[in-house]
Formats: C-alpha cells, structure tokens, sequence
C-alpha cells in the first residue's frame, strides 16, 4: 500500500491508542512505525482542527487545518479531505514530500469547506474555487 489515509480514531483503533490519548506528534510517529513495517509507505492521519500529520519514509510533518470563523457540520469532512488529496495527486501523481503535503493541503482545502455547510455534499468547492486556492500554493513555493 503506497499510501493510507485515517482519521485519528481510526489511527487509534488499529494501533491500540486510548480514545482519550490526546495528540502527540511523536508518539505518533512511533506508532506509525509499525504501519511501514507491513509497508505501506506514506500514512496521513486526519486531526481536524489540528490539520493532518503526514508521515513518509523519509519525513513527518504536520500540516495546519485552514483556518474557518465557523464549524457548522463536520459530516463527511473525512470524505471530503480524502476528495481533494485524491484529486490532486491525481494530477500529479508523484511520492515525493512537497508533492505529499501539497495533496494534504488541498484535502484540508476541501474538508474546511465542507464543515462550513450543513451535508457532506454542500459544502464542496467547485473546480475553479480548488484551482484558485492551488494557484496560492504555487505562488508560495
């Protein structure tokens, strides 16, 4: 598996974290260690307000959640990050670290939009709304 994408409890779940640990970066970057072992080769573990953490053989980082005035619903805020990473590395579809954390930052793009909107479909931006947000991605690089 090249890459996998969980949120944070199911990130919990399958390495048998307490629900009510809170987030630490290290500690999950050593559990993640046991998730390369069976090869999968990127993890991107969704923290909501937090961003994602992703996490590549040869790099970590923690990627900030875009910043919104107004949670309304976070149904299918998952879907939607899933979405946008997908998207995105879709049309470039490259392991590399930059790459990686431009596809997250597109999903955390989409998933900000989507918990604006009652719904899980309301909320998605059109394609020109993605274009022009990856246009400042470029634009920063």
């Amino acid at each position: 598996l090249d890459i996998l994408i969980l949120s944070e409890n199911e990130f919990k779940s399958i390495l048998s974290f307490p629900q009510e640990q809170s987030f630490s970066r290290h500690s999950y970057e050593e559990s993640a260690q046991k998730l390369k072992m069976l090869g999968i080769k990127t993890i991107i573990i969704t923290l909501g307000e937090k961003g994602a953490l992703l996490i590549s053989k040869e790099d970590s980082q923690l990627i900030e959640a875009i910043k919104i005035d107004k949670v309304l619903d976070t149904t299918g805020a998952g879907d939607a990050f899933s979405a946008g990473f997908i998207y995105k590395f879709s049309n470039n579809p490259r392991i590399e670290f930059d790459n990686l954390i431009n596809c997250v930052k597109i999903g955390n793009f989409i998933a900000a939009n989507c918990i604006q909107h009652l719904g899980a479909r309301f909320g998605i931006p059109d394609l020109n709304i993605v274009k022009n947000f990856e246009n400042t991605l470029n634009k920063k690089i």
